[in-house]
């Protein structure tokens, strides 16, 4: 070769490093959010669209049709989940750095669910599952004007119906909102929940989900970087890293990691064109620890990881995390096995309950519903959300606030209450899905369990019965694809791709052995004996579990969400409307008085006429019936609490409600705290005092869910409804750590001997150290409906507050759970339906941005003392210091 020919070659190779090192923006991307539109695709009538959303809410917007919610109206709509829908926008590319790219990619965040994807005309994907990314090559499609995105939607029922029909057996799905010939849910890859449930209504969605964006990149890109904890002391924390990096072409680089903005490391590779994989090995100085809420704080370090080519960031990648060990410990002890999680080698009490999404439109929920949820759960004192295995895999947001508040997750997969079709193609997509979500949320520190499916072991005890008169051969098939699946495929990418986080089969589950659901000494339980068994929580406290992952009873939402759904001849509580919106159906308790096969509705009032005395009035309704779910939970909580070190979990069913109705939920749609939340804020405090009577026995117990040992003072004071003292007693006490004592037990005889009139007698316990009170319980010696009430004079004194208003109330005598209202404002009291005790004077915060004079006189204020059949008048109105009104 000549010099002339050399020199021309060194002049190119030269030009190609240049326009490396000159790259101005090395990795460019640009969101594709608005300028949609949308039609029914057979009717070609286009109306404006927001992406991410949905076809529902996008037809609402558009008056096209009523709120689904609002009454009966979620049957006119059901129409749309049997219509393909089109969505379709353009746009240009103004950024001349992202045309000259070499690599131009679509991104879909979420796609619901099948579609087939047009750019310019030309079909570049389809694609049928809601819960994976897709990436799209687009280069050679891509024009800088007038680009032409257009995505059709095929209706999930409709494809679900013929892979139903091509299946060779029918795949049971119990839940499901349609005759069993018509379940079609299981054979597609989308919220489960959509098809309906037994607190959900069906409404199967279509749509964009998530966002659309075009990227653009020339050398190389980060696709994942997953940090991994080998060992933390107070010193130090050793990490391991291991990068997934996609380059073009082969060429040198450079990879540098910051631990909050300060480098930690720095590497230098040769990237070979296609994936790369590289491990390197970092460590972070003086970490401060990550602890589940009530523990400790929860310090979030950014890691940030830098791709650089000659001397330039090519791609960078940011994940925020806490330093943090969460182990699953399920080895043998005494008649079982353990099932409990250790946390920075401590080990801890789980306390929380089941999540579901705080809409049936996904795309709806907004940082704020995200943030109310979440602060629901802290402010009772949570430490665990179950993420419900037939929803979504949530939002990043609502991670990172679970991370930032110290709320561990148990994430299950999408696999709820049914089983799993056998063929290849459906299997092959499931373990993408699976790929994709561990990548995708495997670095967030509140991430504790990986579960594989809700109840489907459940269902397996079902399909292999005669419910579903499968065959021999088909119930072995369909129990070797369940065994693959969650006990081989399953696994075996955890291991691979997130092998510090535990998994755990099914749930309810006794571990690897499939005929072990429900075994009560090992593993953890849903247990449904009371509600769907009718037991009283005072039945479940004799039942030591290890944990207890669902359990609860149902209850009516706050007036003021029921009147936004409703109309005034609704109200009672077996009227059409909430025997529409009732969904929890149970044929096998026979038929009501009308014929009817009761549900949810019937056996709320079942639990009502145990402790209350039923009314017909509906707002009274509504008070009890939160009422008889509050007392439930409590005493559940309780008693689940007092089995530590046996049983180390109890999370009920469920926080939060998807749409307004009757439901488990403890904090209603428009995010009203019921009852009950009130009482599980109390019961799940760190220092618990837990009086009882089990086997006609009083028994005491202190639990302390604390780190550390704590002296203190037991008082217990048997006090009349008038606030006198019968009897008072005080025992000193050192409690261990995180651990549970029993300090008084004796036969209830003994302790009330000579006392008579146990209608209107309560005791009072208290745990103090020196002056503080720490924790207080109040027990009572008869059902409700047999207390001796008296009519109270109830004082209060309103004041203004930067944040709404505080009350001080007092009482001569008991006011049996006081029901705080403002009918002139909304807002949030900080408690509520609690116990006044004569004498006692209670502060209570009401939040309110609808401050005025009419709403600081208005603060009303009744119990159980409501149903006295006497009359009483109202305080006058215009005082801020004044009678509670009646």
């Amino acid at each position: 070769m000549n010099i002339h020919k050399i020199f021309g070659v060194i002049l190119i190779l030269l030009s190609f490093i240049s326009c490396d090192i000159q790259e101005k923006h090395p990795l460019l991307t640009i969101d594709i959010g608005s300028g949609w539109q949308f039609s029914e695709e057979s009717e070609n009538v286009w109306l404006p669209a927001t992406v991410p959303g949905c076809v529902h809410t996008d037809l609402l917007s558009n008056g096209k049709i009523p709120d689904p919610f609002y009454r009966f109206n979620e049957d006119s709509i059901k129409w749309i989940e049997t219509k393909n829908w089109v969505y379709k926008t353009t746009f240009d590319i103004n950024n001349e750095d992202l045309l000259i790219k070499k690599h131009i990619e679509l991104v879909f965040k979420g796609l619901d669910t099948y579609a087939e994807i047009l750019l310019n005309g030309t079909k570049i994907k389809e694609t049928d599952n809601m819960f994976v990314e897709y990436v799209v090559d687009c280069k050679k499609y891509i024009k800088p004007k007038g680009n032409e995105l257009k995505i059709i939607f095929k209706s999930p029922v409709n494809i679900g119906k013929q892979k139903l029909k091509n299946h060779p057996y029918l795949v049971p799905a119990i839940n499901e909102y349609a005759p069993d010939s018509l379940k079609t849910s299981v054979h597609t890859r989308k919220a489960p929940y959509h098809y309906g449930w037994d607190w959900g209504p069906r409404l199967v969605t279509s749509g964009i989900w998530r966002p659309v964006v075009l990227q653009g990149w020339n050398i190389a890109k980060i696709n994942d970087v997953h940090y991994i904890l080998d060992e933390v002391d107070s010193n130090v924390a050793r990490y391991r890293a291991e990068i997934l990096i996609y380059s073009g072409k082969n060429t040198k680089a450079n990879f540098e990691i910051l631990v909050n903005d300060k480098p930690v490391r720095e590497i230098e590779f040769h990237l070979k064109k296609g994936e790369n994989e590289i491990k390197t090995y970092f460590s972070v100085r003086k970490p401060k620890l990550w602890w589940p809420n009530g523990l400790g704080e929860q310090p979030i370090y950014k890691f940030e990881s830098s791709l650089i080519h000659y001397a330039r960031k090519i791609d960078t990648d940011v994940k925020t995390m806490g330093i943090r060990n969460v182990a699953l410990i399920t080895e043998p002890e005494g008649d079982g096995n353990l099932f409990k999680f250790r946390v920075n080698g401590k080990d801890v009490f789980m306390k929380g309950a089941n999540y579901i999404p705080p809409d049936n439109f996904n795309t709806r929920v907004s940082k704020a519903r995200y943030d109310g949820v979440i602060k629901a759960a802290k402010d009772a004192n949570m430490n665990m959300l179950r993420v419900w295995g037939g929803a979504i895999y949530e939002d990043d947001y609502f991670y990172d606030l679970c991370d930032k508040n110290g709320i561990l997750i148990w994430q299950d997969f999408m696999f709820a209450c049914a089983m799993v079709p056998r063929h290849k193609e459906h299997l092959e997509n499931i373990k993408k899905e699976v790929e994709y979500n561990v990548l995708r949320l495997r670095h967030h520190p509140c991430l504790a369990l990986w579960c594989g499916n809700n109840e489907n072991m459940v269902m397996q005890g079902w399909s292999l019965g005669k419910k579903f008169n499968l065959s021999p051969e088909d119930s072995s098939d369909m129990m070797n694809t369940y065994e693959k699946l969650f006990h081989q495929t399953i696994p075996d990418i955890i291991t691979k791709y997130n092998p510090t986080t535990a998994y755990w089969p099914t749930s309810p589950g006794g571990g690897t052995d499939i005929e072990d659901k429900q075994n009560v000494r090992s593993g953890d339980v849903h247990d449904w004996w009371g509600w769907f068994g009718k037991a009283t929580a005072h039945d479940l406290i004799s039942r030591r579990q290890r944990f207890i992952s669902e359990y609860g009873l149902q209850s009516f939402p706050d007036i003021k969400t029921i009147q936004k759904i409703s109309l005034p001849e609704d109200l009672f509580y077996d009227s059409k409307l909430f025997d529409y919106k009732q969904r929890s159906l149970m044929p096998w308790l026979g038929l009501d008085a009308k014929g009817n096969t009761m549900n949810g509705n019937d056996m709320i009032q079942e639990y009502i006429k145990m402790s209350y005395s039923p009314t017909p009035a509906f707002a009274d309704m509504v008070y009890l019936s939160q009422l008889s779910h509050a007392y439930f939970l409590k005493d559940a909580i309780e008693g689940h609490r007092s089995h530590k070190p046996y049983c180390w979990g109890s999370l009920y069913w469920q926080i939060d409600d998807c749409w307004p109705t009757v439901s488990w939920s403890t904090v209603d749609y428009d995010y009203r705290w019921k009852a009950p939340h009130y009482f599980v804020k109390k019961a799940y405090e760190n220092l618990l005092v837990y009086p009882h009577i089990i086997h006609d026995s009083l028994k005491i117990h202190v639990i302390s869910d604390l780190p550390d040992d704590i002296s203190g003072t037991l008082h217990f004071t048997l006090y009349d409804f008038d606030g006198n003292i019968l009897k008072n007693n005080a025992s000193h006490q050192r409690l261990e750590k995180n651990a549970s004592k029993t300090i008084i037990s004796m036969p209830l005889k003994d302790y009330l001997d000579n006392i008579n009139n146990r209608n209107k007698i309560y005791l009072y316990t208290t745990f103090a150290h020196k002056d503080e009170l720490l924790c207080d319980n109040i027990l009572y010696f008869d059902l409700p409906k047999n207390l001796q009430l008296s009519k109270p004079v109830v004082d209060q004194i309103v004041s203004d507050t930067k944040f709404g208003y505080q009350l001080k109330i007092k009482s001569n005598t008991l006011v049996k759970n006081i029901q705080l209202d403002n009918k002139y404002s909304d807002g949030f009291f900080d408690d509520n339906y609690f116990d006044v005790l004569p004498g006692k004077v209670y502060s209570v915060n009401y939040y309110t941005t609808q401050k005025s004079d009419s709403a600081k006189v208005n603060f009303t204020g009744t119990g159980l003392e409501r149903f006295i059949k006497t009359d009483i008048k109202p305080a006058s109105a215009g005082a801020s210091k004044k009678k509670v009104k009646k």
